[in-house]
């Protein structure tokens, strides 16, 4: 049994309701930067899910990095790397 130091226990029954909501939809996640999460399906493609878990970019990268200043760098099918935006958006 995991002891819980009673100085933050809604600041850690909050983290631990965010990962097991996402653990439970996801095969891998990954860091959260800026609002979003790396997340990665059954079928080992990668996308971006908020803090809820709902997925707000599709799986459809083969690897899917951290944002940072509003860009992700992102590998898709055939091997080009690229920049998206918060909304998904090829932009680089």
């Amino acid at each position: 049994m995991t002891t819980v130091s009673y100085r933050f226990p809604f600041a850690i029954a909050m983290i631990l309701a965010i990962t097991t909501n996402i653990h439970a939809q996801w095969k891998d996640i990954y860091n959260m930067h800026e609002g979003l999460v790396s997340v990665t399906d059954e079928k080992q493609l990668q996308g971006y899910a908020d803090k809820t878990g709902q997925l707000v970019i599709p799986c459809k990268w083969l690897f899917a990095r951290e944002f940072s200043e509003g860009l992700a760098s992102v590998n898709d099918t055939k091997g080009k790397w690229g920049f998206i935006n918060k909304t998904g958006q090829l932009v680089i």
